[in-house]
């Protein structure tokens, strides 16, 4: 009986000391009023080039994806790439350009062969030095 006495509290402690701990991340957009969410990615399409293995991406923001974000605006995209839907997707390119959505991407590998694609938004916080990422896109495959 001593035994699970002990243990109970031990586990109301942890939820005690857990319920007391602060928000100290300044990117966090819960817990700073000044900082917002970068919009949602949709990918409208991603065409094979003529010049096989480049693509081009089109994407939509915002507005096309969730009505609460038009105001806010990116700074810029980061876009990521993998070989197949599920394998892990490296950054290729960061486009620096809210109002341009579309980017063409250059053979990545020397290896052609089928792409998958993701499409990120950020806000880059001068005051913090730092960059909020926002969603990934749902990965996207030539059509």
């Amino acid at each position: 009986m001593k035994k699970y006495f002990l243990i109970f509290l031990i586990v109301i402690s942890f939820i005690l000391i857990s319920c007391s701990l602060d928000r100290s991340n300044p990117l966090d957009p819960l817990g700073n009023p000044d900082v917002f969410t970068p919009p949602d990615i949709k990918f409208a399409n991603v065409d094979e080039t003529q010049h096989f293995p480049d693509y081009e991406l089109k994407w939509f923001v915002g507005k096309y994806t969730n009505a609460l974000y038009d105001t806010v605006k990116a700074d810029g995209y980061f876009i990521y790439a993998a070989m197949n839907y599920y394998s892990n997707y490296i950054l290729v390119d960061i486009k620096n350009s809210f109002t341009d959505t579309t980017k063409n991407i250059y053979e990545l590998y020397s290896d052609p062969g089928y792409r998958w694609f993701k499409v990120s938004s950020y806000i880059f916080y001068p005051e913090y030095s730092d960059t909020l990422e926002g969603h990934y896109s749902i990965p996207v495959g030539p059509n």
